[in-house]
């Protein structure tokens, strides 16, 4: 059986969307045929901030040893590209700082969003029951 050739690419940052929705962002260390290989891997998320939305960047999985590159098999990646400006300075100052946040920092974090999004979900509802829509 014929092998994939691998192509070693090192220090590629890479925005992933994947089948299950999420949108992940990371540096390529390998790729071959039927994997990339990504270490620093992040999971990006638009949290409602006021009237506005905001993207956010969170570790992809707390499980994960960030140690070891993350395999993530082609035939979950819908669409990939590169990260615009922006998002690379906030991906770089998030590795670059270690993303040594601790777990009760990132739970209260996430939290928050959360409570934010729950405050956001009630406001439509309240405003949806007060509209008068025949």
């Amino acid at each position: 059986m014929h092998q994939p050739v691998e192509e070693e690419t090192t220090d590629r940052a890479l925005i992933l969307k994947l089948s299950n929705g999420e949108t992940v962002i990371g540096t390529v260390v390998k790729e071959t045929q039927g994997y990339v290989e990504l270490t620093n891997p992040f999971r990006i998320m638009m949290i409602p901030n006021g009237m506005h939305m905001s993207l956010t960047i969170l570790r992809w999985d707390m499980t994960i040893d960030f140690d070891y590159p993350v395999r993530v098999f082609k035939n979950t990646i819908v669409a990939c590209g590169k990260p615009n400006e922006t998002m690379m300075m906030n991906y770089n100052e998030v590795v670059s700082n270690g993303f040594d946040t601790s777990e009760s920092e990132e739970e209260e974090s996430t939290e928050k969003n959360l409570e934010t999004i729950e405050e956001k979900i009630g406001e439509l509802v309240k405003e949806a029951k007060s509209s008068k829509l025949h």
